[in-house]
């Protein structure tokens, strides 16, 4: 079962992925299991599903929650049952802007970086220039 819903979340057409799913549900034997998978799993395929990134080629590239576990990892170091509701919002907003302005430094950086290869024709590296903005 555990092999199955691995599969079905890097298939790439969504009707796959369902079938796995469904697969899975079909051969587990545990009901608790089974209610689970259902309630948190099929209801929620767009959500987790490799297919659901299909529209979008650069998703397709991000196959980790890296970035959003390193926000997570930071906002536990910061925050502390001891400052409060209040305290603690002030904590998330000045997580969100060092985070924000950390991306628009990474998006600078990238669009003013210059690449210089020998031997590499200027109408190459002019194309690599138009790369967009990263995510």
């Amino acid at each position: 079962m555990r092999q199955k819903m691995i599969h079905a979340m890097h298939k790439r057409t969504k009707i796959g992925c369902e079938d796995l799913v469904q697969q899975a549900i079909n051969e587990c034997s545990i009901t608790t299991i089974k209610n689970y998978i259902t309630r948190n799993y099929t209801k929620n395929i767009h959500q987790w599903a490799l297919w659901a990134r299909q529209h979008f080629p650069l998703l397709l590239q991000v196959t980790s929650t890296n970035a959003l576990e390193s926000y997570h990892s930071e906002l536990k170091s910061l925050t502390s049952p001891q400052h409060g509701l209040i305290g603690a919002c002030h904590k998330i907003v000045e997580l969100d802007k060092k985070k924000c302005s950390d991306s628009e430094h990474v998006a600078y950086e990238f669009r003013v970086k210059r690449i210089s290869a020998v031997g590499v024709d200027d109408d190459i590296l002019q194309e690599i220039h138009k790369f967009p903005f990263p995510v």
